[in-house]
């Protein structure tokens, strides 16, 4: 059933079928995770601040994807 309620991440109104994050976040967030993941690829021994610099993403938001991806990291 859908809702009407508030992206955890932009604070906009969207209309949710399970989601709590809305379309735009969700791709920006997917695109995200393939910059991290594609970086990840070529530089297996990064740390989360490693990242956050080069790809200038702030390390909450990486910390916060690694998490949530289960990416592995040394």
């Amino acid at each position: 059933m859908a809702a009407l309620v508030n992206c955890k991440v932009c604070n906009r109104l969207f209309i949710s079928k399970g989601s709590s994050i809305c379309d735009s976040c969700s791709n920006e967030n997917k695109d995200v995770y393939e910059r991290i993941k594609e970086y990840i690829e070529r530089h297996p021994n990064s740390t989360i601040m490693d990242i956050s610099n080069v790809l200038d993403i702030p390390a909450k938001k990486v910390l916060d994807l690694v998490r949530s991806e289960q990416f592995q990291l040394r």
